[in-house]
């Protein structure tokens, strides 16, 4: 009976599959490597540069978004403006006045981050 290679030949496969071509690492790859503490993420809409730039383009939407509700009773009924329905002037009043809102809120809190980090240089120096 002949002697069955399969086995012995499948059993070398495996032993070359599990065989390391490349050197073995150096330690110093494989020791503890310290955490990196990288700075707190402020989100976008707390940063202080955002809020300052949000601020004018606040008061101008509050003003403009209420002078275009103001429109549709000034130009005729034949203008595209004045042929509008009310609702939507009752609309553009009130998205008006919450931009005013939001940015005059917003105005006083950067006034308040403004005067803590000019107590807080005072203080320290």
């Amino acid at each position: 009976m002949p002697i069955d290679d399969s086995a012995q030949h499948a059993a070398e496969e495996a032993a070359d599959d599990q065989a390391v071509l490349a050197p073995a690492a150096p330690i110093e790859f494989m020791a503890h490597r310290p955490r990196i503490v990288r700075p707190k993420h402020v989100p976008l809409h707390k940063q202080m540069g955002f809020r300052q730039t949000i601020i004018p383009i606040l008061l101008t939407l509050g003003v403009l978004l209420p002078a275009i509700a103001v429109m549709r009773y000034v130009m005729g009924p034949d203008s595209m403006i004045g042929s509008l329905a009310p609702w939507y002037s009752y609309i553009l009043l009130a998205v008006g006045a919450l931009m005013l809102v939001l940015a005059v809120i917003n105005m006083i809190q950067v006034k308040n981050q403004l005067d803590a980090l000019a107590r807080k240089k005072a203080a320290a120096g």
